[in-house]
């Protein structure tokens, strides 16, 4: 960079004109600004969870297809009478001699496209409690109607994407923001990130779905749903047919019946909890970390993840019913 500066090729331009917040992703920052209103994300070559925090190259260079593929997908959604809105990536530039190194992404900012009088919250924030979260056990908000909201508003969109268009959003804590009204209750989502964007092509019918669960389910709404606090279980139980019914998702083949889905070979999981399987009457003898807290009645074969992987392989025979711990 040295070098850079001294050739000429990097200017040193002071600072900006426009004060920016730093968010929780850590690299990127918000620009508040009335006549801007976006955030900017800057490349990390720094590991962080799972992943080097950069720019990639490839990522960059398919932004364009990605992204307005995405976005055909919400502008279809609005007309269908859905509030969801995605934030796009509006472009990114850099410089030849270090394009990943020095990437920098411009993306959509919040004033513009959050709905009147309500206020945006990164659902990561909602997962982790924070002083005046509208899940803080002295607020009044009614917790099964809150979450019956938060599904109505997170679920549909990124279904509907998956059903009509083949689109996988990775719609996990950190790229998924949910606006609330002056009660609390969620009234809007927004999601982000054209990087994690699977298109058509992308993966497999059966990766692409086992991405997208992990991402919205795993990832998301059991994080989120630990929170209640009236107890998961409660939340589930009181919720799962109406978020269904709200849904809107009407083409579903044979593989994601819940049959289907409860004796399928892989269910994603992440690294952290405890999950244990046994076959009928028998002491359970493994464990797997599991982060969706279930636990298995039967199991033919269980796979250890890779090093680093997020797949914990349970394969359960038909009659096998998961429960939450």
């Amino acid at each position: 960079m040295r070098e850079a500066f001294a050739d000429g090729r990097l200017l040193r331009l002071g600072p900006s004109r426009l004060p920016a917040w730093p968010t929780a992703a850590i690299r990127t920052l918000y620009v508040p600004d009335a006549a801007a209103d976006l955030f900017v994300k800057f490349s990390l070559d720094v590991r962080i969870t799972n992943d080097v925090r950069r720019l990639w190259r490839h990522d960059l260079q398919r932004l364009r297809r990605t992204d307005g593929a995405v976005e055909a997908g919400f502008d279809e959604l609005r007309r269908s009478g859905s509030n969801a809105v995605w934030l796009a990536d509006r472009g990114y530039r850099t410089a030849a001699f270090a394009f990943e190194e020095l990437a920098v992404l411009v993306r959509d900012g919040l004033r513009a496209r959050v709905e009147p009088g309500a206020v945006a919250l990164l659902a990561a924030a909602l997962a982790e409690g924070f002083p005046g979260s509208p899940l803080a056990p002295a607020r009044t908000v009614d917790p099964v109607a809150w979450w019956r909201a938060y599904l109505r508003h997170v679920v549909p969109p990124v279904l509907e994407l998956f059903a009509r268009h083949g689109i996988v959003l990775e719609a996990h804590l950190q790229n998924t923001l949910v606006a609330v009204d002056a009660e609390g209750m969620p009234a809007q989502a927004l999601f982000r990130d054209a990087e994690g964007v699977k298109l058509p092509g992308d993966l497999s019918r059966a990766a692409a779905w086992q991405r997208l669960v992990y991402c919205l389910v795993v990832n998301h709404l059991a994080e989120v749903g630990e929170r209640s606090p009236s107890g998961i279980r409660t939340w589930w139980r009181g919720c799962g047919r109406p978020s269904a019914r709200s849904s809107g998702v009407t083409t579903r083949s044979a593989a994601d019946s819940p049959r289907s889905r409860n004796c399928s070979p892989a269910r994603p999981c992440r690294p952290r909890r405890t999950c244990c399987c046994a076959g009928p009457g028998r002491t359970a003898r493994t464990r797997a970390t599991c982060r969706s807290r279930i636990r298995c009645g039967s199991s033919r074969r269980r796979e250890r993840p890779a090093a680093g992987g997020i797949l914990a392989k349970v394969r359960r025979c038909p009659a096998v019913r998961c429960q939450q711990v």
